[in-house]
Parts: structure tokens; sequence; C-alpha cells
């Protein structure tokens, strides 16, 4: 097997930067939607989806994996979608109910993770799954593709709910 190159401790706080500029994002995509500039909204906001992406991998690639980073991730990506569902309900694109199941999911997750977060089938693709439909409903689809995006975050969260409370009661069950 091939030695691994050395990388250098700035190099491991790169995924944990790109993080954290991810959240720093938040403000101005909501800020740019809100004033009507959509396609320069959406280019920030496709940027922070694909930093979602590389940050993971280059934690791997950098050997920079880190309990902090295992949990500041996850809930940056809650952040993120919570808050620019919000947007989007605020300024009419979305029903108003979308946000309540991600929230339930996103409290379960995190209640349920104390030590480190874990994830099943579902919770793994679930963030995926929410940039996308966030990325969606940006686009502005025709209003009844919106509901269908609204209804598909619904389902996806009450499953990913499930999934969660369904690991935890068999974590605490009595033998």
């Amino acid at each position: 097997m091939p030695e691994r190159q050395r990388v250098a401790d700035w190099q491991r706080a790169i995924p944990t930067v790109l993080t954290l500029l991810r959240l720093a994002a938040v403000p101005v995509v909501a800020i740019l939607w809100l004033r009507r500039m959509l396609p320069s909204a959406l280019i920030v906001y496709v940027f922070m989806a694909a930093s979602d992406l590389i940050d993971g991998w280059l934690a791997r690639r950098l050997d920079a994996v880190s309990r902090v980073g295992a949990w500041l991730d996850p809930l940056v990506d809650i952040i993120v979608v919570l808050a620019l569902l919000g947007v989007l309900v605020s300024d009419g694109a979305l029903p108003i109910w979308t946000p309540i199941a991600p929230a339930l999911a996103a409290i379960a997750f995190l209640w349920s993770s104390c030590e480190r977060p874990r994830y099943g089938i579902v919770g793994r693709y679930y963030g995926a799954v929410l940039y996308v439909a966030v990325g969606m409903a940006m686009v502005r689809l025709p209003g009844a593709t919106q509901i269908v995006i609204a209804a598909a975050v619904t389902a996806w969260g009450v499953v990913a709910m499930a999934e969660r409370l369904s690991a935890v009661s068999s974590t605490h069950a009595k033998p």
C-alpha cells in the first residue's frame, strides 16, 4: 500500500473552513433572494451545495475527519436548509408547512446523536435531497411543482424522523 502524502495542518482545516463559509453564505443567499436577485441567489446556493459535497470528500482525502467536523457539517446543513426553506416560505415560493417535517427531523437527529452523528440509509441522503429540493424551489418552477417539492420535503422529513426515532428506540430497548 502506498504511503500517504504528508498533509500540513492548515490543509486539514480546509473542510471546516468550507463548512463555515457555507454557513456564512446563508444570509447572502437570503438577501439576494429577497431583493429579487434570483439568478445571483441561485448561483451562490449552487456553490453552497457543492461545498457540502467537497468538504466531506476533502476531509476524508486529507485525513482531516474530526469529531468537530462530524458535528459541524450536519449542523450547518440543518441551518442552511431550514433558513432557506424559511426564506422561500416567507416569500411565498413554498407553502408555510414545508419546513415543519425537516425541522422535526433535525431535532430528532440532534437529540439522538448525543455522542456522535449516526446515519441510517435515509439519513445519509437526506441532506442531499433537501439541498436539491431547495434548489428546485429556487428555480421557481410552475406552482403545482412547488407543491410537489413541498410534499416531497415533508414526506422525506417524516421518513427520516421515523428512521431516526426507530434507531433510538431499538438502541434503548431492553432485552
